[in-house]
């Protein structure tokens, strides 16, 4: 994970938390079996280690958040707002505030 900070407000995930994110994110759409599980546990790990680098919660939420968005989803999921039983958008976005508030009371 990538202790650079760009400004206040955003921090950068490094190429493997960012391939680990989206391969699970692939899952949490497709309803695989486990993934929401599994996204859980990748962003709480990322959380982590964003923390270990002194970024701030809300900056990492935003981070997560940020690259949960700019996944270049399927088709069908963007505009169904989900694959047959996926996860919602707001379902993961949801999903990541939680995780990295767990995180930050640990």
């Amino acid at each position: 994970m990538s202790k650079t900070r760009q400004g206040p407000t955003r921090a950068i995930l490094s190429g493997i938390s960012a391939r680990r994110l989206s391969n699970q994110i692939d899952r949490a759409h497709r309803g695989t079996f486990g993934a929401r599980t599994g996204l859980q546990t990748i962003v709480k790990a990322v959380a982590r280690e964003m923390l270990r680098g002194r970024v701030s919660p809300d900056v990492i939420s935003a981070t997560i958040t940020n690259h949960l968005v700019n996944h270049s989803a399927r088709p069908e999921w963007k505009q169904n707002g989900s694959a047959s039983g996926g996860l919602s958008p707001t379902e993961l976005i949801d999903l990541v505030q939680q995780c990295v508030a767990e995180v930050a009371v640990e």
